[in-house]
């Protein structure tokens, strides 16, 4: 949908990340461009940001380390606006024009957090639970200034050994990793050479750390001692997977259904008025069901 799209956009839905918080401000802002309400959803999880890091680290032919490194930043600019607490178009505001300018914009009175509106709410998996993982995201953060470690292997035994229950696990660990880069208490670096990997870094940031207190985080499967703990625990997961996905379904078929009467009413109603004005010409154009035209 380019900018002659004609029409009123009255949802954007986003499956996965977008590479940056300016990106998803563009996106979104294809909504309500004719005073409409507009609803955005975008249904992602943290294992999805990690496959996403991983694509923007990768350095194009002739492209230089900067460019990468501020691939990355901007990337983390989203995972800040996503996973903060309070506003989430003020978090939008400050990424992509910086706190100055967004202090000047009125007050939300849209976003899920701030709307009043009780049809308006924050999404959020049943399998994703709020956690206190200051304690984890302190003791991973004095690992990683010692030794910053590559992307990859953020999810090693020696890296997540010991840390709280909540994260004791490479899923749980991973998690985390990625939580502290939306709060900025990690950073990434491209490695030297021609590696394309990535180094993941520690920055000291006090009120950061006190935002850790409640993070949304996927219960990770605790390790099992035998396969077949495993198994039962990824089985388990997979149907609460399963669950989720089905009533999103069924809500996507719901909606479309309601579009469907509305876009045939609609239709209707432009039928009969063309006809009454003898603008045969315009039928052309609407489309007749069956060639049959209702007056």
């Amino acid at each position: 949908m380019g900018i002659e799209f004609d029409r009123e956009v009255s949802a954007v839905v986003h499956l996965g990340f977008p590479p940056s918080a300016d990106d998803y401000q563009q996106e979104i802002g294809r909504g309500g461009r004719r005073g409409g309400r507009c609803d955005c959803l975008l249904y992602a999880s943290l294992p999805m940001a990690h496959r996403t890091v991983a694509l923007l680290a990768r350095r194009r032919e002739g492209e230089v380390r900067a460019s990468v490194t501020r691939r990355l930043e901007r990337f983390q600019e989203l995972l800040f606006v996503l996973f903060s607490e309070g506003c989430r178009r003020d978090a939008l505001l400050t990424a992509t024009l910086g706190p100055e300018l967004a202090c000047q914009c009125a007050v939300c009175d849209t976003c899920d957090r701030c709307s009043s509106d009780s049809t308006c709410c924050e999404m959020t998996a049943g399998s994703e639970e709020e956690h206190d993982l200051r304690d984890a995201a302190r003791a991973l953060w004095g690992r990683l200034v010692r030794r910053p470690r590559a992307l990859q292997h953020c999810s090693t035994a020696s890296l997540w050994r010991g840390l709280p229950a909540a994260v004791a696990s490479p899923g749980g660990c991973t998690q985390l990793v990625l939580l502290m880069l939306a709060h900025g208490l990690l950073y990434l670096e491209p490695e030297g050479g021609d590696k394309a990997g990535l180094l993941v870094c520690a920055r000291e940031n006090r009120l950061a750390l006190q935002a850790m207190r409640r993070s949304p985080l996927r219960s990770p499967v605790p390790a099992a001692t035998s396969t077949t703990a495993a198994d039962d625990g990824a089985t388990v997961q997979s149907a609460a997977l399963l669950e989720r996905l089905l009533e999103e379904l069924r809500v996507s078929e719901r909606r479309t259904e309601e579009l469907q009467a509305e876009t045939e009413a609609l239709r209707r109603r432009c039928i009969r008025l063309a006809a009454r004005l003898g603008r045969m010409d315009l039928l052309e154009s609407v489309g007749t069901e069956n060639n049959n035209i209702y007056i």
